[in-house]
């Protein structure tokens, strides 16, 4: 095996592991181990949601994805307003309803109660919430250097192609 043919061959192996690791980062979500290295946080707050789900269940300070979810609904409060010291979230459970009229898919929305040191107890409906947890912890970053990653490997493996394509034409051409 000469200089060149060692060389296309590291290059195709290394494309192969390029491509692989960008096929996984793009479908991160299909992956528990993948998510567990890569966006952690997510997974904690995906936890204590799915738990919510559940009419009664409640979670408080230091329960996984607790942190994670306060921090979310504190983000989204109103600029100005001081900031709540939640110890306790609990559940009413989930329900189901219908979207506007050029929408009119059914939606999942979830209430829950919040206990605070410095306030009131508050209940507050949200929808969708699956999805904005997803959007503010996994975010599209990782679909996009995924494929970005996935992408340079597919290059890695058509290099030595047209390194051989270049030598036939010259041979051949020339």
């Amino acid at each position: 095996m000469g200089r060149i043919e060692k060389f296309k061959f590291v290059f195709c192996v290394i494309g192969i592991l390029i491509t692989i690791i960008g096929w996984f980062l793009s479908n991160a979500n299909r992956f528990q181990i993948v998510l567990n290295v890569l966006a952690p946080k997510y997974v904690r707050a995906n936890f204590a949601l799915t738990k919510l789900k559940e009419k009664g269940a409640s979670i408080k300070q230091g329960d996984k994805g607790f942190e994670e979810l306060v921090t979310y609904f504190v983000e989204q409060k109103n600029p100005g307003y001081p900031v709540p010291d939640i110890i306790k979230i609990e559940s009413e459970g989930t329900y189901k309803f219908s979207g506007t009229k050029p929408d009119r898919q059914w939606h999942t929305g979830i209430k829950l109660t919040f206990y605070a040191t410095n306030f009131a107890p508050l209940t507050i409906k949200k929808h969708d919430l699956d999805k904005k947890i997803g959007q503010r912890y996994l975010g599209s970053k990782l679909n996009i250097y995924g494929d970005f990653i996935f992408w340079i490997g597919i290059i890695f493996l058509v290099l030595p192609l047209l390194i051989d394509f270049k030598n036939t034409w010259n041979k051949h051409v020339c």
